[in-house]
């Protein structure tokens, strides 16, 4: 990670001030966003959800309030003495805050970018078959947000975004699309960016949870298969997607 110059720090700060001024920090159970190791014999490495190494994500963690930030240390049970890593935290709007900042490259677009939930943008899916078998896939797995890059898609609104439309699966945008229709609502999160204040959207985002993303990989590379147990197999021998 290149070294910031102080406006853009100022401008980044800024955003997350002003983005999270009258929001009250909620934390959730699966909120840690950045785990480091410090003991040789923790099983886990260091590991973190926001930013592209665990430097950015240190520098995305000093630009946010204090007050949405939880920093705590995880000890061994038996050996308090022992620390096995330090455990960042950060509320559910820092996190969405975050996003925003990422998608939108720390931009200026005329004014505060934020994420604004919305209703699904595809109609309901009508193959039965594809439906159950995401449902028989995710049903005992808990739709956990982990990391800031777990979207499906992102798709643009407006002339002004900056930034091209993408997707991390599917054949197109529109094939994306459908994937997320296929999938129970609760792991499935819709938002627009959009310029706070004004009617302008700059692109939609459709996210996933953890689970429904190792879900669809491995239905992916088991050539879109309807046999359960045959993408359940696929998904044990994934890990999570990076």
């Amino acid at each position: 990670m290149t070294k910031k110059n102080p406006s853009f720090i100022i401008n980044a700060r800024r955003h997350f001030q002003l983005s999270l001024a009258e929001q009250e920090p909620v934390f959730w159970d699966t909120g840690s966003v950045l785990a480091q190791q410090r003991h040789k014999d923790w099983p886990a490495l260091t590991a973190w959800a926001i930013g592209s190494s665990v430097i950015c994500a240190k520098f995305l963690l000093d630009l946010l309030p204090k007050k949405h930030v939880r920093r705590s240390e995880m000890r061994y049970r038996d050996e308090p003495d022992v620390l096995l890593a330090d455990i960042v935290e950060i509320s559910e709007a820092a996190f969405l805050s975050v996003i925003a900042y990422e998608l939108s490259g720390g931009d200026d677009y005329g004014g505060l970018v934020h994420l604004e939930k919305c209703a699904p943008l595809t109609p309901p899916c009508k193959r039965g078959r594809i439906k159950t078998l995401f449902k028989a896939l995710l049903s005992k797995r808990p739709p956990l947000f982990r990391r800031s890059s777990d979207y499906l898609l992102v798709g643009q609104l407006h002339e002004t975004w900056r930034h091209p439309s993408h997707h991390r699966l599917g054949k197109d945008l529109n094939d994306a699309q459908m994937l997320a229709s296929f999938l129970p609502l609760e792991h499935v999160r819709y938002f627009r960016l959009a310029i706070r204040d004004t009617k302008i959207q700059l692109a939609y985002i459709i996210m996933l949870s953890a689970a429904a993303m190792t879900a669809v990989y491995a239905w992916e590379d088991c050539g879109r298969s309807t046999d359960v147990k045959k993408v359940l197999k696929k998904i044990n021998q994934l890990s999570p997607p990076v």
